[in-house]
């Protein structure tokens, strides 16, 4: 299947500009994706930012509460055998002091509990002789331990806050546990949300999980050593990653710091299909709009080609009539429209540059006789192969002929008058050739013409009717002397005076 280079063409356009438009579309969705990607670490960033110093306040100000009551008891000798309702209420105070504090435990240096604010803290006898070893191996002063449910299966989900106590002298006497609510440290900035809804967790540096926002409630006790946030944690104190979370299998865009204080570390992670949401809705938006505007643009290329193709089609049909016009319908050389225009057309040349101009006219011999003897059918194919034959004489392509009328033609020759009268005996020599049979002709057995010819330099033609009218003088002195030859209007001022011919064949 062949295409048109036209087509080829709009086709290339089209290409062009889907690729135009396609690219900018895409460059704009990379640029906008880039953009919420950097925007989605900022606000990770600046959520583990946040937290980790709301975590290290709240550090502190239990340190400053539980160092309260070690002092107490380091001051009074040690733990004092005032009545347990007395220690209850003292404990009790200090601890609606000290934000998200659910309650306080004292331990003697056995592990065993000796006070504590209300009866809440006897959930945390167990973590007694547990904790105490792992604070004097850490030699840490403030120990934050992991979450643990209180109060049995739907409890209070606390973390741990442990202080050692020291007698005077130094010795220690036991240690001092607040249990902290763990929606204390994340849940207000998980609230917030920051439009994005934030994963927030807070885990100690041996992976233990101390609080969570949200559904801290299904991840008490779970420990995340072997998940990606160490593993990145072991790179830098602080960073952004992806991450897979080891607790719900899920993808986020996540950001971790360090809170040194308590060697714990601050993770927020934010749902990829939450963080890049609004990101693709624009993109699918963009990706609608830029098809509309592709298939708008393809159907005015479309459209346009269309009319560019009827316009094409339109062009050629008229030029096709147009020279169907000009020629002749049964010799396909051109017509006597066609001669009268190239006339008027050479001769304006003629007077212009000056250049010699000869006409012929040309007739069949004795045509009538042949359609009557051979058929007006015959008679039609005899004037073809005398057309083309004449067409295929003339070796120059500005010299022209035509059909005149009938069975008449005519010659158009840039040429003096003895070229003219060569090229002349030529044509006749070509017909008489065809050796197309005429038994009734009276120069020869076979179909011959005549012809008369004029030239610019052997008559006073002022003009190019005259010109005509003196190859038509012409043309009858052939006739007149014989048939079968050519004459030149040699000289002649006036339609009387007499040609100058070649006689081929005497009748």
């Amino acid at each position: 299947m062949a295409f048109h280079p036209s087509r080829i063409n709009a086709v290339a356009v089209a290409a062009w500009i889907a690729i135009v438009v396609a690219g900018a579309t895409s460059l704009q969705i990379w640029a906008d994706y880039s953009e919420t990607r950097e925007r989605q670490e900022t606000t990770v960033t600046d959520v583990t930012r946040v937290v980790a110093a709301h975590i290290s306040n709240s550090l502190h100000e239990g340190q400053a509460v539980l160092g309260l009551i070690a002092d107490s008891i380091a001051e009074s000798g040690g733990f004092d055998q005032s009545s347990q309702a007395a220690r209850r209420w003292r404990l009790k105070s200090y601890c609606e002091s000290f934000n998200g504090c659910r309650t306080i435990a004292v331990f003697d240096a056995a592990g065993r509990i000796v006070a504590m604010s209300d009866a809440a803290a006897a959930g945390l006898h167990d973590l007694g002789k547990q904790t105490q070893f792992r604070m004097k191996q850490d030699g840490s002063e403030l120990f934050v331990g992991p979450a643990i449910r209180v109060g049995g299966p739907e409890g209070s989900v606390l973390f741990t806050l442990s202080l050692p106590v020291f007698d005077q002298d130094g010795r220690r006497l036991g240690m001092i546990t607040a249990g902290i609510a763990t929606e204390h440290l994340t849940e207000f900035y998980g609230l917030f949300g920051f439009s994005v809804e934030p994963t927030i967790a807070v885990y100690k540096l041996n992976g233990d999980l101390v609080a969570r926002y949200p559904n801290m409630q299904q991840h008490v006790g779970r420990n995340n050593a072997s998940g990606p946030l160490f593993a990145q944690l072991a790179k830098a104190p602080s960073g952004v990653y992806h991450s897979t979370s080891p607790l719900d299998g899920k993808e986020r865009m996540a950001a971790y710091k360090m809170v040194p204080e308590g060697d714990i570390v601050v993770y927020a992670g934010v749902l990829f299909e939450k963080a890049f949401n609004h990101w693709m809705l624009r993109s699918v938006r963009a990706g609608f709009i830029s098809l509309f505007v592709l298939v708008v643009i393809g159907a005015l290329l479309a459209w346009a080609y269309r009319a560019f193709q009827a316009q094409r089609d339109l062009r050629r049909k008229n030029w096709e009539l147009d020279r169907l016009s000009s020629l002749d319908g049964l010799t396909r050389i051109p017509n006597r429209r066609s001669f009268d225009l190239a006339l008027q057309q050479e001769w304006m040349r003629h007077q212009k540059e000056g250049l010699p101009l000869a006409l012929m006219l040309l007739d069949v011999d004795d045509f009538k006789s042949y359609n009557d003897t051979y058929g007006h059918q015959a008679g039609d194919a005899c004037l073809l192969r005398v057309a083309q034959t004449l067409k295929e004489a003339l070796h120059r392509h500005v010299d022209r002929v035509a059909r005149y009328g009938g069975e008449e033609f005519a010659v158009i020759l840039s040429s003096g008058a003895e070229g003219a009268l060569t090229v002349a005996q030529r044509l006749c020599e070509a017909v008489e050739a065809l050796g197309i049979e005429h038994s009734g002709a009276s120069a020869s057995r076979c179909v011959t013409i005549s012809i008369g010819v004029a030239s610019t330099d052997s008559g006073h033609a002022h003009n190019s009717d005259r010109l005509l009218a003196l190859a038509d003088m012409a043309l009858y002195q052939a006739k007149a002397q014989g048939r079968n030859q050519a004459c030149l209007m040699r000289g002649a001022a006036t339609e009387a005076e007499a040609p100058q011919g070649t006689a081929r064949h005497a009748a």
